[in-house]
Order: structure tokens, then sequence, then C-alpha cells
């Protein structure tokens, strides 16, 4: 017998599926991932307990990077995060998120000497990205692609959600 397909994502009605499937739907169904618990455990309000176990979807994507941040505290004098762009389906390169994570020491300041050669006065983005991004910002030639892997992205949300760089 083939093993049922949940449609719904809650509820005690799917203890005997199995993960990979639940996995599966979540991917297909666009969601940001699956959150098990062992069937015994109880919630424990404000307690993190390794009998519930968050498992995240991320989807790795192509970045355009336009620009960086520096950091701040041991990293004042590298690259804190980068800022992200892509081209809308008109061509234009617009803002998509920014990324602060994945990075060694060492990483952030070979970017930022990286980033210095290709520095530019002004934004490269068509579509001016938002003001609290643009602050304190190092805008570059934006010739230089990145692979970040992020939470799932659909039609409805505008900008990446927990961008990590891959490489």
């Amino acid at each position: 017998m083939a093993p049922r397909v949940p449609t719904l994502l809650s509820g005690s009605e799917w203890e005997d599926v199995d993960g990979q499937i639940m996995l599966d739907v979540a991917r297909e169904q666009s969601l940001e991932g699956v959150v098990a618990k062992r069937v015994e455990s109880t919630y424990l309000p404000g307690i993190r307990s390794p009998s519930w176990v968050k498992t995240p979807l991320r989807k790795n994507t192509e970045v355009i990077i336009a620009g960086w941040v520096p950091g701040t505290g041991m990293h004042h004098n590298a690259v804190g995060s980068l800022i992200l762009g892509a081209h809308d389906d008109a061509g234009a390169l617009v803002y998509i998120g920014h990324v602060g994570t994945g990075f060694t020491a060492s990483m952030r300041r070979k970017l930022r000497d990286q980033l210095a050669e290709l520095e530019r006065p002004t934004s490269p983005f068509d579509v001016p990205p938002p003001r609290s991004i643009a602050r304190g910002a190092h805008w570059v030639e934006p010739l230089l692609v990145g692979d970040i892997a992020s939470v799932r992205n659909s039609a409805r949300i505008k900008y990446l959600r927990s961008a990590r760089l891959h490489r």
C-alpha cells in the first residue's frame, strides 16, 4: 500500500507519515519547512527542547552583489553584510535582500578588498533600495555574482528571508 500523502501540514493525524514525504509536500507547497516532534513530548513555553526539531527548506539563489555595509565590533574593518540584487522581468536591477552570515573573518576582509576595486559613488539599482539599507552603504559595480541559501521565496515575498552566503 502506498503511503498517504498529507494535504494539511498540522495535526496528529500525520504521525505515521515518513519525514521525507512531509518535507517533499512542504517543498511542493512552497512552505518554509517542517516542525516535527516526538509523539510523547509536550510543549514547554519558552523552552527549546530536543524533542522538537525544525527542518527549514532552503533554496539556493544566484544573486548580484550591488554593495556592502561595514561590520561592527570585531568586523568594523571588513564587510558586515552584502547588499544583493537581481534582474526583474523587465531587466531592471532591483534590491532583493542582504546577507551577513556564512562568512569567515578572512572572507570578510578579502571581500572588502575585492569590492573596493569596484566601488562607485551611487547605487547601481534601477529602483532605489530601502533607506535603511542604503544608509552607510558602499556601492559597487554589479559585476560579481554570489550564491546564497535562503528560506523559500514565494510570489508573496518581496525580499529574501534568512539568507546565508553559500559560496
